[in-house]
């Protein structure tokens, strides 16, 4: 009997993964005069903040341009949907540095989990 043994069902809430700047790497991102930087949980919290700050506005201009864009077609033809559903259920990429000004910038790419 499998008395001892217990199953236990993990739920993914949310990732983020921090990627220390690197120069070869990240240049590009920021350009060379820059130091890497570390990120606090108030960093990150406040990024999520202005990370669907920014998805609300996306998508509040979106649903003017569809609703043109339907407007202007057949309601047939208009096959997609451009809005960000879900956010939260998004993988969070962070790169941060301290630039030449002092100041803290921080590159975020955003991937859907899951699809």
């Amino acid at each position: 009997m499998n008395q001892g043994i217990k199953f236990l069902t993990f739920r993914l809430i949310r990732q983020d993964t921090v990627f220390k700047f690197d120069k070869v790497r990240d240049s590009v991102l920021f350009g060379i005069d820059v130091q890497p930087a570390t990120l606090s949980n108030q960093d990150i919290l406040k990024i999520e903040t202005l990370v669907k700050k920014q998805v609300d506005e996306y998508n509040k201009t979106e649903e003017v341009r569809e609703k043109q864009y339907k407007k202007d077609l057949r309601p047939n033809e208009y096959l997609y949907d451009n809005l960000i559903h879900h956010p939260e259920k998004y993988y969070k990429q962070l790169i941060a540095i301290v630039n030449a000004q002092g100041e803290k910038e921080v590159w975020v790419n955003c991937l859907l989990a899951g699809g």
